[in-house]
């Protein structure tokens, strides 16, 4: 008797994605005011994606990006489809992470919540 083994998810992009934005395991920009992406955030795209390409999405490590100014030490919400210190007030919330300098930030996926 063998074992099977589960296939990697293959995300491929619904739509073209910008640098680090936070992505669903359906291939789309997650929207925290949209409870269809409720458990579905799959992590944050370390480089932009082109539509119909595939999207290699990064959980659990530091992103660095100059042009961010975090409060270090900080937690980082998905608030509709941006990053910030800020969490929403409708849909879900999740944390994305933890702002470990100014510039950079530790990708942590927390359990969303709906609010």
């Amino acid at each position: 008797m063998g074992f099977t083994y589960a296939q990697p998810h293959v995300i491929v992009a619904q739509v073209d994605i910008p640098e680090l934005s936070v992505v669903t395991f359906n291939g789309n920009i997650a929207d925290s005011t949209k409870l269809v992406g409720f458990w579905r955030v799959a992590g944050i795209t370390p480089e932009a994606v082109r539509k119909d390409f595939v999207i290699n999405p990064i959980t659990d490590v530091e992103l660095v990006n100059p042009h961010w100014s975090w409060g270090t030490n900080k937690e980082v919400y998905l608030n509709g489809k941006q990053l910030s210190h800020t969490p929403p007030v409708s849909g879900f919330i999740q944390i994305i992470g933890i702002a470990t300098s100014a510039k950079t930030m530790l990708v942590k996926l927390s359990e969303p919540m709906i609010l």
